[in-house]
């Protein structure tokens, strides 16, 4: 009978050790988990060519056609469209649209028809996103971290035109790129539609004669 009950008090005291084990993890301290690194924010985005910025919200059409030239309206009702160089078999365009005398859009593609006029005046230079180097024919996967993929959106992975699509914000802005096959085929950049009053543009980049009074 003692043996017996030594035994059922070891039992018992077997079972209490087991139940704090769980009831500390439970309800125990646990270790905080490290806080994920927060994501890239995206600074303002341009248009950069040896001859020109393209600041969305900013540059003036003066300053565009003084050193570009004229354009011609294509593809559709206010936009102003170049030729731009681009490889043997294919063909690179460049076109603005405006509110009022500001630029307020500028997208850089490959032309998907054959419908570009004969007469569209040519676009010189070489045109990329800056910061970040991204040109027509960039690996897409080589976007900046801010770039977040839209897959399944608007020209995302259900577009007839585009397989890829990824979109990165600022204050003043939203910057586009899309492609096909791994590669980029289109850039475009947007001001606001909210976009106040406009600021003082870059002065660095912009001549007197070029600014809204």
């Amino acid at each position: 009978m003692i043996r017996g009950h030594g035994a059922s008090k070891r039992r018992l005291g077997g079972g209490a050790r087991s139940l704090r084990v769980m009831f500390v993890g439970l309800f125990g301290k646990k270790k905080p988990v490290a806080a994920a690194p927060p994501k890239p924010v995206a600074g303002p985005m341009t248009l950069e060519s040896d001859l020109l910025s393209f600041v969305v919200g900013f540059t003036t059409r003066r300053a565009i056609e003084r050193r570009m030239g004229p354009a011609i309206e294509y593809p559709a009702p206010g936009w102003k469209t170049w030729a731009a160089a681009g490889l043997r078999n294919q063909r690179w365009v460049l076109s603005a649209i405006y509110r009022g005398q500001v630029l307020i859009g500028i997208e850089h593609y490959v032309a998907k028809t054959e419908n570009l006029p004969r007469d569209t005046p040519p676009a010189n230079g070489i045109f990329k996103v800056q910061p970040g180097e991204i040109g027509l024919g960039n690996v897409i996967t080589s976007l900046p971290e801010y770039f977040v993929s839209q897959a399944g959106r608007e020209g995302g992975a259900r577009s007839i035109v585009y397989q890829h699509a990824y979109q990165a914000r600022w204050q003043h802005g939203i910057a586009i790129i899309s492609g096909n096959n791994g590669r980029i085929e289109r850039i475009a950049l947007y001001a606001n539609h909210e976009m106040p009053t406009l600021p003082d543009p870059p002065p660095e980049k912009v001549d007197p004669g070029d600014r809204l009074v």
